[in-house]
């Protein structure tokens, strides 16, 4: 297989992946993915170097002809990794990771 041939089929194997964020990260406790709490995060990452409240968001339920409205809060944590790496900004909704992405570079 040509050079050009490995690079098209390596970027169709690794687009998903770039496209989807990344799904979990290593802490010093453990490995953490999304779905799990802020208190898992915090007991296998540590306490984040920043963190922001973003907002809210509001659900409307309707089950059963009952309706009702739920507001949970959006938070953005940072952890920063050490000398030349990629900073780790985790989005939380409701106090649950909804997804981790990279951040600067630390030089």
């Amino acid at each position: 297989m040509s050079k050009k041939g490995i690079i098209i089929l390596m970027l169709f194997f690794l687009f998903p992946l770039l496209a989807y964020g990344m799904r979990g990260m290593r802490c010093p406790e453990g490995i953490i993915s999304c779905g799990d709490s802020q208190s898992t995060v915090l007991e296998k990452c540590g306490s984040p170097e920043s963190s922001i409240q973003l907002g809210t968001k509001t659900y409307r339920l309707v089950k059963r002809g009952y309706e009702r409205e739920i507001t949970v809060v959006l938070e953005e944590w940072s952890y920063n990794l050490g000398h030349g790496k990629f900073t780790r900004i985790l989005y939380f909704e409701g106090g649950v990771l909804k997804s981790i992405e990279l951040g600067k570079r630390i030089e």
